[in-house]
Parts: C-alpha cells; sequence; structure tokens
C-alpha cells in the first residue's frame, strides 16, 4: 500500500499540528511493511519567526519513506500571509502529488484547506482519505471577520462548498475533540464516512521528564507561565496586563511564544504600566521541560468566540504532567472536559478579569496534584497506537 501523508506543520517546527503528527508518523510508520511505503509532504519550519531551525528540504527515512519539506514563508503577517503561504504549499504538493500513485491519502487539518488537498489528490488516485481535523474553520474564521460584513458574507458564502466537497469524500474523519461532532451533523457532512475520536495527548517527552514534581521556593512572587500561541486566538491582550496589574504584589507572569498577537499585548503592557509580564522568544520543548516544572501555576485561554466553545487546546494535556495547578480561561465544551476529566485545573470566564483574579488567588501555596489516570487516558503513544491502526485499517 502506498501511503501519502499530508500535514502543514511537522518536524522540527513548534506547533501543535507538528507535533501531533509528528509522533502519530513515527508511530505509522513501525507498522508498514517492507511492501508498504509512505511519502510526507509538508512544510520547511514557518511556525514563527523568531524560531529559527534548519530542516532538509527531502529526506529518506527509510527505504520506502520520504519527508518533503516544501519553502513557505514564515507566518507572520495574519490570515492573508498564510493564504499566501498555503498557495506555495497546495500547488507544490499538488505537483509531487501527480508523479505517484497512492492507495490511501491522510491529511491532517486546522484550516480546512490541507483536507481539500487530500480530497483532491484522493478523487485522482481513486484512493482512501482519511481526515484528521483540528479545527472547524469556518467557525473560526467568520468569527474573525464577523465585524468586516463583506469579508464575512464571502468566507461564509464559500467556506461551505469546499466543506461539503471535502468531507463528503472522506472515508473516515477523526475529530480531534468530541465537541466537532455537532457541527458535522448539523451541515450533513461525512454522509459516508466513520467518524471517530482521537484527541491530542500527552507526549513522552513530558512523560519522561517529570521524576517528581519540584515546588518553586527561590522566588518571592508566583510564577505563572503561559507557553505556546499569542494570536487572535488566545487575545491575551484582553486580560493578562490587567490581571497582572492587580496580582504584581503576588505573582510575575512569563509568556514563551510568538504570533500575530504579540504587537497588541506589547501595546496593552505598555499603556496599563504593567510591569510583572515577561514576554520570551518560543523555545524548543526539551527546554519547555525545564520551565514548566519550575512553574508555579500554569495557564491558558481561548478569545471569547464562539469557534472555540468546541475546541480543546493541546495545552490541556501538556501541562497535565506537572501537578501543577493549571488557569484554562475557556467556555464551552473545554470548560466541560477540563473539569470533567482533569484535577486541579481552575476554570475563569474568558475576558473577565475579576474572575480571572478571584480564581488565581483561590489558589493555594505550593498546591500539587495527581494525575496518574488522566495521564494514562491520554498518552500520545497510546492513542498513536490505535489511531496509526485506524489508518492503515481505512
Amino acid at each position: 500500500m502506498k501511503i501519502l501523508f499530508l500535514t502543514f506543520y511537522f518536524q522540527p517546527d513548534l506547533s501543535a499540528g507538528s507535533f501531533r503528527n509528528s509522533s502519530l508518523f513515527d508511530s505509522l510508520s513501525s507498522k508498514i511493511t517492507s511492501a508498504d511505503s509512505i511519502d510526507v509532504i509538508t512544510t520547511s519550519p514557518n511556525r514563527y519567526t523568531s524560531f529559527k531551525v534548519k530542516s532538509i528540504n527531502f529526506e529518506r527515512v527509510g527505504e520506502n519513506i520520504s519527508v518533503r519539506r516544501i519553502k513557505v514563508q514564515n507566518q507572520k503577517g495574519g490570515f492573508f500571509a498564510q493564504i499566501k503561504s498555503f498557495r506555495v504549499f497546495y500547488y507544490e504538493a499538488l505537483k509531487f502529488a501527480k508523479q505517484n500513485e497512492y492507495d490511501l491519502v491522510y491529511a491532517s487539518s486546522g484550516r480546512l484547506f490541507t483536507a481539500f488537498l487530500a480530497a483532491r489528490i484522493a478523487k485522482k488516485n481513486k484512493a482512501k482519505l482519511y481526515l484528521d481535523i483540528r479545527d472547524i474553520f469556518r467557525e473560526t474564521i467568520t468569527d474573525v471577520y464577523k465585524n468586516n460584513k463583506i469579508i464575512f458574507y464571502l468566507l461564509d458564502f464559500f467556506i461551505p462548498f469546499i466543506e461539503r466537497y471535502t468531507f463528503n469524500k472522506a472515508d473516515m474523519i477523526n475529530i480531534v475533540s468530541p465537541g466537532f461532532r455537532n457541527y458535522f451533523d448539523k451541515n450533513n457532512y461525512g454522509k459516508k464516512s466513520v467518524f471517530q475520536s482521537y484527541t491530542n495527548g500527552i507526549d513522552d517527552l513530558f512523560l519522561n521528564s517529570v521524576k517528581e514534581n519540584i515546588l518553586n521556593t527561590s522566588k518571592k512572587k508566583k510564577q505563572i507561565i503561559y507557553a505556546g500561541n499569542i494570536g487572535l486566538s488566545q487575545s491575551l491582550e484582553k486580560t493578562l496586563p490587567y490581571v497582572a496589574n492587580k496580582l504584581y504584589e503576588t505573582h510575575e507572569f512569563h509568556i514563551y511564544g510568538d504570533g500575530a498577537g504579540k504587537e497588541n499585548l506589547l501595546s496593552e503592557i505598555k499603556i496599563s504600566q504593567c510591569k510583572n509580564i515577561f514576554i520570551h522568544k518560543p523555545v524548543n520543548r526539551y527546554d519547555l521541560v525545564d520551565i514548566y516544572n519550575k512553574s508555579d501555576i500554569l495557564y491558558f485561554q481561548l478569545a471569547k468566540l464562539d469557534a472555540f466553545l468546541r475546541v480543546i487546546p493541546s495545552k490541556v494535556f501538556e501541562y497535565s504532567v506537572y501537578g501543577k495547578p493549571i488557569i484554562a480561561v475557556v467556555s464551552g465544551y473545554c470548560k466541560y472536559f477540563v473539569e470533567k476529566e482533569l484535577i486541579g485545573c481552575y476554570t475563569a470566564e474568558p475576558d473577565n478579569v475579576e474572575n480571572i483574579v478571584e480564581i488565581i488567588n483561590k489558589i493555594k501555596p505550593d498546591q500539587l496534584f495527581e494525575r496518574k489516570s488522566f495521564i494514562k487516558k491520554y498518552s500520545r503513544s497510546n492513542i498513536n497506537e490505535k489511531m496509526s491502526t485506524s489508518i492503515l485499517n481505512t
């Protein structure tokens, strides 16, 4: 069986999509026989302009496995820069795929169009199609542009045609959050598809990095850590400078990341004269281990948009390993999920500064949590084992 593995983000890039698909690829590679082959088509690292790492444009991982990285520009400049980058990826990937014949096309897609590309390639090859859907793109993008009526109506009119074509071609659709399923049912998408939900999970790197939970006793102020994207999806600028000001005497916020919302955050920090937020460049995951271990509280949030009522951020799983209190500024399915599944995760209302401050102040000093059952259930290796098997059985 000849397999095409499509993902916009892949190792050594930094993003949830890269971590998910790189580890899944390893699991899938270990299962194929000498008669099978895998072609990975992805991009060169481009998630952050402030994180630069060398990568090989083409490499053979084994006799029957290859990875082809298409060079695109870094993801600075927002939505239209991303369109430009994806256009390059789309045409280059299509050009390479036309030179081969595939029995199975796998695609992981957070912005719909990687899945659309996969559907086109699968149709041409009369191949099976397995889609891993990491986001509901239509809801996300129309929420972002809801105040621009022209763009909103164009997107809301155009995207359903792409969705219908893409999802109705799929033999198997995996959704990373069970909260997505209602969207597919409501729109009658994936009529011939088998649905399943393999969520994001906890990578072995983090599982193997904690021999014992470490309390931070060397700092006078409690260290609150946010590590990840600084973008429209998080809207950190709407809350953190004002939360931090109210906690100036007791807490510091350390933010590791980059993204389209960074300048907005820096502007709000300056306007509010906030002195206890420190923004650091993105770091690789090995360095994050030490940062997490030395933290007091781990923090994540999603913007107050309808699009995020269905999602479960990958940080939920990564943070869970360290036993530290977690602040989740979320609503919708994610709020339900963490309150049901994750001990020591405190939820606060998006955009509600007073509520976030109140929740942080409720956390007892030097508190640690035992999360063995959650960690076992959501180990990435366990999830990948099941998911790679389901791909081969499509």
